[in-house]
């Protein structure tokens, strides 16, 4: 839903499964070997930021991280501080973006997952482009192209 635009609809549904779940963080995780509980989470920050709801973007992310953490998840660590730069980035907040970036980065390097590692050093480009630096920017996207291109 929300890489095709609808982000009301991505918000609206989000909550009716948290409201479904029970805020139970291990439903379907038998299934699935993740929390789709804490995916969900992260999902709908996504949603809320594009929707300019900033306000409303920390708490989910804030809760989808504290999950991937207590089930040693790093890609719902990852995506969750990924959206969480870019929420900072968005506020100009250069150097909160810049942390949660760096530490989307070492979450994403635990995982396998190059999808993880795409965003990560993306959300790092932006954070570097935001301060200026842009050789590092630069290097940090052309790491984002090379994972691509693998």
């Amino acid at each position: 839903l929300i890489h095709g635009g609808h982000l009301l609809e991505a918000v609206a549904r989000a909550e009716e499964a948290e409201r479904l779940s029970g805020g139970d963080v291990t439903l379907g995780a038998d299934f699935t070997r993740f929390s789709p509980y804490g995916a969900l989470l992260a999902n709908k920050g996504q949603a809320l930021l594009y929707l300019g709801r900033v306000d409303e973007v920390p708490a989910p992310l804030e809760r989808a991280e504290e999950i991937g953490r207590s089930r040693n998840d790093p890609e719902l660590i990852s995506m969750a501080r990924v959206f969480h730069a870019q929420l900072r980035d968005l506020l100009g907040d250069g150097e909160g973006a810049m942390r949660f970036a760096r530490r989307a980065v070492e979450a994403a390097e635990s995982s396998d997952s190059p999808q993880l590692r795409v965003g990560a050093y993306g959300a790092l480009g932006g954070a570097h482009a935001l301060a200026g630096e842009w050789q590092e920017a630069i290097e940090a996207w052309s790491l984002v192209l090379r994972t691509m291109r693998e």
